[in-house]
Formats: C-alpha cells, structure tokens, sequence
C-alpha cells in the first residue's frame, strides 16, 4: 500500500521535546480585540488552492494592508507563528490548520464542514503574541470557493475582524443535535438540562458529587464542539451557561470544587477540547466582558487541579504509559500552552509536568490491556502529535496501533474481548474515540482497510453503541482520492501484531519471562474474509498489563455465520477460569500464568493459515497452541501440546467460552444460535461437561445493547483428570472448530495417536502432529496438513518427496502441490515495518519443482487415512444414588436454597419459594416475583427469620411459617446499576448485631454495584455506602474486636478486602484480589476471630481486624478458584477450620493458621460443602455428591440425573437438585 508518512516526515525541530516559543501579549485581557491588519497578512493554502488564496491576499491589498500567499510549511506546523495569517484548507491539505486541528482550534476536515459546506473563524493569538488567525475551513474546493467569496467583504476595512460564520452541507447538518434544527425548542429543552446539572452542584467532599462535576463540564465542552461546527447563537449560550454554572460554583465554593476536582473519577479526558472551544467562544459577544473575565479566572482553577493529578506524579520518569496518565498530560499541555501566552505564571510550570508523560512514554499502546482502553494511548498520540506539533508522535504510533485495532474487530463489527472490557455493544469501534485511530491511519496510509472495518460497524446486524457517531467532529476523517479500492485478497488469513518495546520493558521488570521481545505477540488474528458470514478468530498474547488478565496464548474470541460463538468479556474476572484456553493444576495448585506468550509461526502461505504459540513454564508446563486453516475458512484445528517440565500431579481443563443453547452428545459439543451452530469437535480422550454463566451473561449480553441471538453462555470444560505425570511427559489435546450445520463435523476423527482426518467439502486433509511418514513423502517438524494434492508442512528442516531431498538450515513452513514447493519464513506474518510506516512482507525463502506424482500421492493419502488403535476417552460417570430416598420435589429451577433443622427452602428462577418440613410436606410457599440471589435463614431472640434477596432489587423478609414480614426495594437508579460485574439486584442479606448483642440487630444488605444498605427490622432503609469496586459477592458479620459489637466483611467483585464498623466502609489490603467470591468469619480457640475471603484467584486469604481495616494474614493458594467456602468447628477433634472447594476439582482443609490438613481430588468442580457428624457433604458440579471422612478420604460417591443446588449437612443430610427434587441420606 502507498504510503503518506513522507508527507508528515518528522522535522528535526519536531523531533525534539515538548517546546513553546508563543511571546506573551503585554497586557492581555480575556476578552480578545480585533486587530488591525498594520504589517502583511501571509496567507496559507495548498498549492492547487492557490488562486483562491490570490483572491484573499488581493482584497487585503485593495484595503490597504500588505499580504503574501505561501504553502504550509514544517516550521509553521512544528513552531506555529507569530504574525497575522489566513489559512484555506482542512486537516489533510494544510499542515498550518493541521496544527489548529490539534489545539481544538479547527475542526476542518472531510466531514466538516461538508462536500459543499465552508467555516469561517477567529482564532485570537493562537501561539501567543499580538496577532489574529483567521481560519477559511473547507472540505473540497467547491467549499473553499464559496468560503473566500464569503470571507472577502469583512476585509474591506484592513482588519482581520472577529468572525465565525459557517454554510454547512446538508449531510453534515444532520450530524448535529436534532437532526441539525437548532430552534428555539431544542435550546429550551437543552438549556434546562444544563441547569439542571448545574443545580446538582454539591460541595460536600464525597466521590458521589464529584460524579455530578463532570456532566456541568462536559455540557459546556459539547456545547463548545458545536459552535465550533456551527456558530449558532444557541450553542454559545448553551456553553456559556454551564461554563458560568461551574463558575459560580467555584466562586463561591473554590477549596471544595478542587476537592471534587481531584476524586479519580475525573480522568481529564476533554480538558483540551474544552479549552479550545472556550478560546474561539471568546471571540464572540455571546459572553461579556465582564463573564469572560471570570470565566478566565475559573479555567485557571480548573487546571490548576489538573497538574496536581497524582497520575501525574507517581507514574515512573520512563515506563510504558495509559489513560489514567495520558489523559490528564493531554489536557494539561493544551492548558500550558494557551495560558503560558496569556501571562498565567504558574502555566510555566505545567509544561514540564505534561512532557513527562509523553517524552517518557516507551510503548505505543496501552499499558491497560483491555481492548476497550488498547486505542487510547494511541488517541492521545495523535492529539498530542498535532498540538505540540510533533510529528514524530504520529508518524511512530499510528499505523501498528491501528493494525492492532483491525485485528480486534471481527466480521460483526463489534470488537473483540480480551483484558479489561465492558459488556458487548456498550464500546467497540465507534466508541471511546476508537475511530479516530482507524480514520488517522486511512489518512497518513491511503490504506482501505481501514475505513472498510468502520464501514463493516456502520452496516453491522447488531445494535451497539456508537458514541462517536453522536459527536463525529475532530475524529481526523479525511477523504483521499488515491486511496484504493479494498481488496480483501491483498490481506493475509492471518496476522499477528507484536508487542512493543516498552510494555516488553515494563513486563519482564515485573514479572521475569523466557520470552524475547522480538518472540512477542499482542494479538494474532484469524480472518478467512472480510464479511460478516466469513470467520475470524482471534489469540491473546499479552496476559498481562495494568489489570493483569491472564489469558496469554488464550482464544479471545470466534465470529462466523454472522454469530459470535466464542467469547471473553469481562471487566474484572482476570483469572484463566473465565477464558477459553488451558488450565493446568500441578500438586493442587493453580499459580498465575506466565505473562507472554511466544509466537514460533504465523503465516499465510498458498492458502494455509497457521499460528504455533507457546506459554512457557507456566504451572509445570510448557503450553503450545497450533491453529491451523484453509482459505475455505470452514474450520479450524486447535492443537494444543503440555509438555511437562517438572514431575507432579496434574490436572488439565481446556475450557471453551460459548454463546448459544448448548449440547454435549458423544465427542461433540454444540452451541445453537438461532439457526447457526458452532460445533467443537473433541479429537483426544478428555472428558466432556459443561456449566451455565447466568449472572455473567445477564450483565455482559444482555445489558443496553444486548446480543440478540444467544440466551445462554456455557462454558465447555474438557478435563484431564489428577494424573501423575514425569518430566518430559506430554499431554495433547485436539479440537476441530466448525459453524454450520452439525453434519459437517461427520468426516471429522482421529485415526490415530497423533492423526486427524478432516473432510472439507469434497476434500479431506489429513493433519498430523510430529513427524510425517506417509509412502514416499517424509519430513521433520511439528504439524502438517495433507491432502491428495495439496500439503502444508510445519516447522520442517529435512524433506523428501520421492528422490527429491530438501535441507534448510532453519525451519521453515513448506507448501507442495503436484508440481512445485515452496519455502516460507515461520514469521512471515507477524507485521513488521519500514521507516515510512509501510508493513514488510517477506517474500518465499526458496522454491522449486516437486514432481509429486499421482502416485506419490496416493500412496501417502493411503497411509495417513489408514485407522490404528487410539486411547478411548473416559466413560461418563452414570447416574447412582444409592442410600438417598426423594424426600419431596417443587416445580421449577432451583436457584437458592436455605436450611433449619426443620425445614430445607429452595427458591426459584421464578421467584416461587418453597419449605418442606422434616417429612417432605410442603409447609408453606411464596412467591417474591423475581430470580432469587440468595436465601439466609436466621434467628433473632429464637423466632425464625427468612431473608431473600432478588435480581430485582427486592430485599423479603418472612416469618417462619412463611408470612411476610416486609417486602422493600433497594433504590436501582442507573447510578447503582453499574454494567460491569457479574452480578445482578440484590445480592446477599445477613443479620449483624451492630449495636451489640442487647439490641436488635440490623439487615444488612448487598447489590450488583458496591452499595451496601443498612436496614432495621421493618425494612426501612438507616444508611448506605459504596465499597470499592464492583459487586457484593458476599458478606460477613461478626465481633472482630472484641467490642462485643458486630463488624462486617464485605467481599467484592474486584480489589481490596473491605471492612465495615460503626456506618463507616474502610478498605483493607488488595491482596488476593481481583475477584474475591466469598467470606466467612473464623472463631478461633484463642484469640480474636479471622475474616477468610475465598477468591477467583485460586487464593484463600486470612486477615486479622484491626481498626479501621484488616491486616493481611496467611495466604493459601489452590488449585482453582474458589467456588465454595465454610468455616467453623464442624468436629472437636479438629478445631476450627476452613473448608474450600475449587474449580480444580479439589476440597481443601486449612487450619486456622492457613495450613493443608488434606486436599481431597474429586471429578468436579466443588460447588457445596457442609459438615457432617463423621465427616464431609460435598455437591460437586454435573449431579456429584461425595461423602468424605474427617481425614479427606472419599467414604462415599453419588451421581445424581440432576445438578446439585444445595446441600445441607448435619445430622439429617440433604441433597437439592436444580430440577426441585429434595433428597435425604437414608440413616
């Protein structure tokens, strides 16, 4: 592809620090003067727009004034000026208001102001100095003709006058709010909502009023963008009101608005676009003098709290940077450049502060490795690039950010999961700014790709959010007639875009890695087409970054048939449970993955794709994961190799993250989307089972913006069970990966130890794993592809075919039809990149005649179809339930259950609650209207309290015979509905004695977003507070003290261990966290109790209280996370201790002192634990139950045709199943 990176080369000026050489005016006001034209006017225009900008220097010089007509320059763009200009043009065709483009003092481009549209504005001193610019902004040269004519009878009078007039295109009209009709009715309705931001204005210190700062100013800098689009008077007095509106806050409240200022909730991410708008808002009189003044001295406040932010000064002199850091040295670098200018001495300060952050920046993309936050670094580049007029910054970041960018969206449209991310359709590529970055690279590169991937999410099928659409200006769109037509056949089937330098450097500081930068991969991508029915599949290769999500060498994600079938979107579950790709547990523990992966191949040759990556020493492990397709794009081989490094017990799960109503039968397993399947086929000797994710798809998929053709994420988990293994083992697993219909899996199976046989329409390939033996061809390597014609061979060094011998030096992919092979670099497609931005693509290493006969063929077809024996899987358990008698069964799903001596109550999807009695009969049932969270059963002074809780936000309280003693609704604003997390309404009840034992005690109660409620025993609400952050997974209330007085646990979704006493919410430590899923109070012998958090970490974790939060204590790590967690003295010959139960199969005893009594290994994950009088209840996932004794060993094992949704132990055991039924142990 051409490239334009020579047309923005970097000049050695740009190529230095952050600089300003703006000359201060004397005696500056806020209020700009026009200013008369005394010396020549240089007017500025691209060459072929040179006879209008005649026109312009002709009538200055009829009016008395001197003019002189040049092209933009680098000096103009990289120093700025000093003198009275007039520039015609837009971003893509003037480098001078490229510059203005950067301070958000234009935004002239191909959308703005339109095919026929033209602007005209005042910029006062726009790099500092006495003088005035005026701007004729247009898009093409129909626009620019119309401009000048407008332009020429206001310089009639030899100044360069204060004007901002524009005659926009129709389509671009449309654009604006209300289809572009800015009436008297849109500014009333606009206006009361600006009032009613402002009127929300609170000074109290609290993280809650610094939310209701940001809505006042970003109203003034929407209102801002557009007067810069359109000078209607409406705009300007819309922006000059909420401007004022802060203003008189900070007037009369100035310590506190700094305050407010200064809650990290604020990230400064428009400081600049407001101020540019403010600088041409000044211009006109839709402001007095006198308002301008103040609102001056207000701004100077603002951003005098800007460069406090402790972003700023915590982050390293030189490290990898991300929006946290970028935003605010954005923001702040516009601000120093404007008041620097204007005599604010404190401005001189700010510089330094600001360049930090970029001259210090080592990566291109962000530190945040969430796809949503990859592309603003980026964003933040370019901006930055332009405003400081620093060239280099673009001409470095823009285009592998932007590949990077075309790798995660996928043929819907929508963008790819991976580290941090919302939930589907809330962010994708029209979201966050992200189209900035595609549209910036279209413009520097003449690439179509580009604009073909925004073009393909403005005709996606799915509904998402699309901010950018909202507000489209200064989003660096420029239109280029030598940019070609898109060809779908110049892009390889596969990708992969490597890490930078920096986040390389930042990593491997923290976390050692036998990974070599040069070995690194970011992402790799799949892509069999370019349309929303071809396939695209996608590999993580960073498992790490500011929120350190583990999933290096995982699949992000799958699209084909116009469905996403393979998923991972979460916010804050970072831990390899919630991704698809391999787990491994050695001696019952699972440790953090390493966090790089390698890249060995990845490479589109002659109609193959493959990738070959590999996580080294991660759990006694080396994983490498080979992928292979063709150019049909009808399946994909997922081979996957552990080696094993040290001698253990392992336990291996592949998990697969899908979409759609699911089906396990035989080696297959399906997921159904509305008339498409996905089909993983099982090629190895696993066991298949499955799990339902309901919370996590409630929040992640059918939020605001849901996916309309799944109801249902399942979670395929294919298990090696506990197996000892020596160094040098290897453990191989094989998936085939089809969408369509079922029947194309039917010529899909192993033929032998290491052998796959694939049928592809009419053609079947042959794939084998080490190697290759077949009649007269032979060859070294890993994986090749085979079939009666056609052959790929992976990582080969020595060849023969028939009499010919091949011997290369390094390995090398090698394809061979009938007549001719063909050597290829392993790498070939890993991007890489000239000087001027351009990807280099290695052409073949070497190539020649084959001469593979018919003959040849046919007997290798014959020798690698050729069945042998193979290992079988393992047999699925069958249903047996002996000793346990159906006490009663309620209609429905279970999905809560609570227990007395007398009673066991389950709830429902439904909302129906049922209570048996000891014998099974119905003793009392209610319906709470909605799906039910939790159930507690509890006792105040003897009687029977019922709680329950609901995805509804309702919060039942109920006698013991069932009767209501109140019903409430928790507030669920869109304030407490935050749509990370994974959990929904209200989450958790418990009673806490909080006042002590002499008083009632209070019902405390959690929800889906970190606000936890107080209530007193009529249900009326005492108080409430936010944790931090997100969701109440769980609670605990107990004396911690000693003070006789109950203190709580609160255990959240993400960081930080969080206490509660006397109404007040103090965090503790992080460690253990992200993800903590329960607590438990610990009631030692001696001394004062433990709180015990459980976490998604594969961690339990001690603290001990002491005042106001705890002190981290004993850390256990697990071999899963944790999915079940009791503690007590459940035999006296023990004591106290903590049982967990683990997605890796295990149940686990600890000590009060964090020690392993014993770790039982069971064929499940453990999902119920409860304690019985000689041992242990355990529910465990797919229907298990096992009976343990005190030591840990398996007294006893059930299965029963149902999942187990509860169990209760004690002296009358009790199994609930999901399907209502009620079973008790028989004595």
């Amino acid at each position: 592809m051409p490239s334009r990176r020579t047309v923005l080369a970097s000049s050695a000026a740009a190529a230095g620090g952050l600089t300003l050489s703006q000359i201060a005016r004397p005696s500056w006001s806020a209020t700009p003067q026009p200013h008369q034209a005394a010396g020549s006017v240089t007017v500025v225009a691209p060459a072929d727009w040179k006879s209008y900008a005649d026109q312009v220097a002709e009538a200055l010089t009829a009016a008395g004034a001197s003019a002189t007509v040049t092209e933009p320059d680098e000096a103009g763009f990289a120093d700025g000026w000093q003198d009275d200009r007039i520039l015609l043009g837009h971003l893509g065709n003037n480098l001078h208001v490229a510059r203005l483009y950067g301070l958000w003092l234009s935004v002239a481009d191909s959308l703005c102001p339109g095919p026929t549209g033209w602007s005209l504005h005042s910029v006062d001193a726009p790099f500092g100095g006495d003088n005035t610019t005026i701007v004729v902004g247009a898009s093409t040269e129909e626009g620019v003709a119309a401009g000048v004519q407008a332009l020429l009878p206001q310089l009639a009078e030899g100044t360069l006058p204060w004007i901002h007039q524009a005659e926009l295109d129709p389509e671009t009209r449309l654009r604006l709010p209300n289809d572009g009709v800015i009436d008297s009715a849109y500014e009333a309705t606009a206006m009361a909502d600006i009032e009613s931001r402002i009127s929300k204005l609170d000074p109290a210190a609290t993280e809650a009023n610094a939310r209701l700062v940001l809505p006042v100013l970003s109203g003034a800098a929407v209102n801002l963008k557009y007067f810069m689009v359109d000078p209607s008077p409406a705009f300007a007095r819309l922006a000059a009101r909420a401007l004022l509106g802060w203003t008189e806050f900070v007037e009369a409240h100035a310590d506190a608005a700094g305050e407010l200022l200064s809650f990290g909730v604020n990230m400064w991410t428009f400081g600049e676009e407001l101020l540019g708008g403010w600088r041409v808002l000044a211009t006109s009189d839709a402001v007095s003098d006198a308002n301008k003044e103040r609102i001056h001295q207000t701004l100077i406040h603002l951003y005098k709290r800007n460069a406090l932010d402790p972003y700023l000064h915590s982050a390293p002199d030189r490290g990898p940077r991300w929006n946290h850091q970028i935003f605010p040295a954005l923001s702040l670098a516009a601000a120093a450049q404007y008041f620097e200018t204007r005599g604010v001495p404190e401005a001189a300060e700010w510089l330094p502060i600001a360049a930090r952050i970029f001259e210090g920046n080592t990566a291109t993309i962000s530190l945040d490795e969430g796809s949503d936050y990859l592309m603003h670094l980026p964003m933040a580049f370019i901006d930055y690039g332009l405003l400081v007029g620093q060239r280099d910054y673009l001409n470095r970041t823009v285009r592998p950010s932007a590949d990077l960018h075309v790798l995660m969206i996928d043929n819907l449209g929508t963008m790819a999961g991976g580290g941090d991310c919302y939930p589907f359709g809330y962010s994708g590529p029209f979201s966050w700014g992200h189209s900035q970055v595609l549209y910036a690279a279209s413009w520097l590169y003449a690439d179509p790709v580009y604009r073909h991937m925004l073009q393909l999410t403005l005709d996606s099928p799915l509904e998402q959010r699309m901010s950018d659409l909202d507000v489209p200006w200064h989003r660096y769109q420029v239109v280029s007639a030598d940019e070609p037509d898109f060809d779908p056949d110049l892009y390889p089937t596969v990708r992969a875009v490597a890490i930078d330098e920096g986040l390389y450097e930042d990593t491997v500081a923290q976390t050692p890695t036998p990974v070599a930068l040069e070995e690194t991969f970011h992402k790799l991508a799949f892509r069999s087409g370019y349309d929303v029915e071809d396939s695209w599949l996608i590999v993580d290769g960073f498992g790490t970054g500011r929120h350190g999500h583990q999933d290096a060498n995982a699949i992000l994600n799958l699209t084909s048939g116009g469905r996403l079938f393979l998923t991972e979107r979460d916010y804050i579950e970072n831990a390899p449970e919630s991704q698809s790709g391999v787990l491994v547990a050695k001696d019952g523990v699972h440790a953090e993955r390493g966090p790089l992966a390698r890249l060995d191949w990845a490479a589109d040759v002659d109609g193959f794709a493959i990738s070959r990556s590999v996580l080294p020493q991660s759990n006694g492990v080396d994983w490498t994961r080979t992928i292979l397709t063709t150019e049909s794009g009808n399946f994909h081989l997922v081979l996957d190799d552990l080696e094993v490094l040290e001698d253990g017990e392992f336990v291996v799960r592949n998990l697969w993250q899908t979409l759609g109503t699911p089906a396990i039968e035989s080696r297959d397993f399906t997921a159904t989307q509305q008339g498409r399947t996905m089909a993983i086929r099982s090629l190895d000797d696993t066991s298949l089972r499955s799990y339902d994710r309901h919370g996590h798809f409630q929040k992640y998929f059918k939020g605001e913006t849901p996916y309309p053709y799944a109801d249902q994420e399942t979670v395929l988990n294919q298990v090696h069970p506990r197996t000892p293994r020596a160094a040098g083992d290897v453990v191989s697993l094989a998936n085939l990966i089809t969408v369509g219909a079922p029947s194309a899996l039917t010529g899909a199976e192993r033929t032998a130890e290491n052998r796959f046989s694939i049928v592809d329409g009419d053609t079947t390939w042959v794939a084998v794993r080490g190697a290759l033996q077949a009649g007269t061809i032979r060859a070294d390597g890993a994986v090749h592809l085979v079939s009666d014609g056609r052959a790929l061979l992976g990582g080969v060094t020595d060849v023969r075919i028939g009499e010919l011998a091949l011997t290369f030096d390094e390995p090398v992919l090698l394809t061979l039809t009938e007549d001719t092979w063909t050597a290829w670099p392993l790498l070939r497609d890993r991007a890489a990149y000239d000087e001027n931005g351009t990807i280099i693509r290695p052409d073949p290493i070497d190539q020649g005649p084959a001469r593979w006969t018919a003959g040849h063929r046919r007997a290798a077809m014959h020798e690698l179809t050729r069945r042998s024996s193979v290992p079988a899987p393992a047999p699925t358990p069958q249903p047996g339930t002996a000793g346990w008698v159906k006490l009663a069964a309620a209609t429905g799903e279970v999905c809560a259950t609570a227990s007395t001596d007398s009673l066991t109550i389950v709830g429902m999807t439904t909302g129906a609650v049922t209570a048996f009695d000891a014998a099974g009969a119905i003793d009392w049932q209610v319906d709470v209207g909605s799906r039910i969270n939790e159930i507690t059963a509890q006792s105040i002074d003897d009687e029977l309290w019922v709680l329950i809780c609901t995805e509804d936000f309702q919060v039942v309280a109920l006698d013991g015979a069932g009767a209501d003693r109140f019903r409430t609704t928790l507030p669920n604003d869109a304030a407490r509905r935050e749509r990370k997390g994974n959990r929904t309404g209200a989450t958790n009840v418990r009673l806490a004695w909080t006042n002590g034992r002499d008083a009632d005690p209070v019902i405390m109660v959690g929800s889906m977003f970190r606000w936890i409620y107080e209530l007193d025993l009529t249900g009326a609400q005492q108080w409430e507070d936010l944790c931090y952050f997100y969701g109440v997974d769980g609670q605990a209330w107990g004396d911690l003290d000693g003070d006789g007085k109950d203190e709580g646990a609160i255990a959240l979704e993400y960081f930080y261990a969080t206490f509660v006493k006397n109404q007040t919410v103090t965090r503790g430590g992080r460690e253990g966290g992200p993800g903590y899923s329960h607590v438990r109070i610990l009631d030692r012998a001696e001394g004062l109790p433990l709180t015990v958090y459980g976490t998604k970490q594969s961690e339990v974790q001690a603290f001990e209280y002491t005042r106001p939060a705890g002190t981290a204590g004993w850390n256990a790590r697990l071999s899963g996370a944790i999915l079940a967690l009791e503690t007590g003295t459940f035999h006296e010959s023990v004591g106290s201790e903590v049982l967990a139960g683990t997605a890796g199969f295990d149940v686990v005893s600890l000590t009060s002192t964090g020690e392993r009594r014993f770790t039982t290994s069971l064929e499940d994950r453990v999902l119920h634990l409860a304690g019985l009088g000689d041992g242990y209840l355990v529910g465990l996932d797919n229907g298990s139950v096992a009976k343990l004794g005190i030591d840990g060993a398996v007294v006893d094992q059930w299965r029963f045709e149902a999942l187990v949704a509860g169990v209760t132990g004690g002296e009358n055991p009790r199994v609930v199943l999901a399907n209502g039924e009620v079973h008790t142990l028989e004595a």
